[in-house]
């Protein structure tokens, strides 16, 4: 099991509270009840893990280039949710082949 925390919380939370992206916990069940863990189990772990780095890395970049034009940090969850907007609209425009 792997547990990935983001490094800085809010004050402003709640104890206990964390918001979107600040806690991912990547875990194979299947290798943790026995000692035979499923390849395909495996692989789908690794596989989501490194869709969750590459969406991650995508939402930080959104941040960073939003903070550029707001002329400060507008933060990980206004960065996110502005990130899925953004990429649902241009899926919307799309069309599919």
């Amino acid at each position: 099991m792997l547990l990935l925390v983001r490094p800085e919380v809010s004050p402003a939370r709640p104890c206990g509270r964390r918001g979107i992206g600040e806690i991912f916990l990547v875990s194979n069940p299947s290798s943790q009840s026995s000692g035979s863990a499923s390849a395909d189990g495996d692989d789908t772990a690794k596989s989501l893990y490194r869709r969750f780095l590459e969406v991650r890395e995508n939402v930080l970049r959104h941040k960073w280039l939003k903070s550029e034009e707001a002329g400060s940090d507008i933060g990980f969850e206004a960065a996110l949710v502005d990130w899925v907007k953004t990429t649902e609209a241009e899926t919307k425009e799309t069309p599919n082949s």
